[in-house]
């Protein structure tokens, strides 16, 4: 009795001396939401981390990978991907550290936690892969994530080393029978030719499609196939150098630059000289109205051709009116 008395007496002096004071209920309140807030958060992740093993794992195509000419690791590499088991593995255990963490955590034994938190994402991973809720964060992802071609999708790395017959790239634009520009993933073009394979093309090479490609490098930037392939995984990150804007579209070759610029350059010397000769400007003119019926029909099929002629409107003393 004296001991507890002698203590309780060390313990009153201490609070009074150092002002010790209980702390409010809203901070133990907070403390415990966040923890299970960030416990739920990490078990969502995880079980996106799950629907993108389900998503990436269902294109392994052992087969397909012995004919490209792959490696033994880097089949294991494209058939496990584990970037997003090493997510799983993560949240798996920021969700066990939370749960350890609440009120009432501490009653439950580790291997119950465990296999809840394992079952629950390989479920919830499964609805969300059905959904196609799997497919869409990989697009996202594609489209705007950094290193997702390094580190997140190790398919596009394989498929793109055209020196070893696998090009992966989006098709822009057609050039000639059965000639198609491509887009690899550093932004080059290629002209891919699909005269040596004997599969139908109309389906599986199609403009503001990514495609996979199995052939030959034939000289520079150009590339025979031999066998074409669908995309899924990473056709998200091909997107951004689709037709469709045109600020993905591929740089123009230097050839096409150089031969602009040589018309403009045509182009502008023509105009000085009409503007120092001025009754050249005037004869000119006259002789096209000559044959306004051909100007017509070609103003018909490029409009862009009238402003052209607008420009012999100026300077003269005659104004012209070509479209009477």
């Amino acid at each position: 009795m004296t001991l507890n008395k002698h203590f309780g007496e060390e313990l009153l002096h201490k609070i009074k001396d150092e002002r010790l004071q209980p702390k409010p209920r809203w901070q133990f309140l907070l403390k415990n939401y966040t923890v299970w807030g960030l416990g739920i958060l990490a078990m969502f992740l995880g079980a996106v981390s799950m629907s993108l093993i389900f998503y990436m794992s269902n294109y392994s195509e052992s087969d397909l990978y012995e004919r490209a000419g792959g490696l033994f690791w880097e089949k294991i590499f494209l058939v496990v991907p584990f970037f997003w088991v090493i997510c799983l593995v993560f949240f798996v255990f920021v969700v066990l550290y939370n749960i350890k963490h609440t009120k009432k955590g501490y009653r439950y034994p580790l291997p119950f936690i465990l296999a809840f938190i394992i079952s629950t994402s390989i479920i919830l991973g499964g609805i969300f892969y059905v959904i196609g809720f799997g497919e869409k964060i990989d697009d996202e992802l594609g489209q705007h994530a950094p290193f997702y071609d390094q580190v997140m999708n190790p398919h596009i790395d394989f498929w793109s080393q055209p020196e070893r017959g696998r090009l992966m790239g989006m098709i822009i634009s057609q050039s000639g029978d059965k000639e198609y520009i491509l887009v690899d993933r550093e932004n080059r073009e290629w002209l891919v030719f699909a005269g040596s394979t004997s599969q139908p093309i109309d389906n599986k090479i199609q403009i503001g499609r990514p495609v996979r490609l199995l052939g030959r490098v034939r000289s520079d930037n150009k590339f025979n196939i031999i066998e074409i392939l669908s995309i899924a995984p990473g056709k998200g990150f091909f997107e951004k150098f689709g037709p469709s804007s045109p600020k993905k579209m591929a740089p123009p070759s230097s050839a096409l630059m150089m031969e602009k610029k040589q018309f403009n350059q045509v182009q502008n010397n023509f105009c000085l000289f009409l503007e120092k000769y001025p009754e050249i400007k005037l004869i000119f003119a006259s002789s096209l109205l000559e044959n306004k019926e051909v100007i017509k029909k070609i103003e018909a099929d490029d409009p862009q051709f009238f402003r052209y002629l607008e420009f012999l409107n100026s300077g003269t003393s005659t104004t012209i009116n070509w479209q009477q």
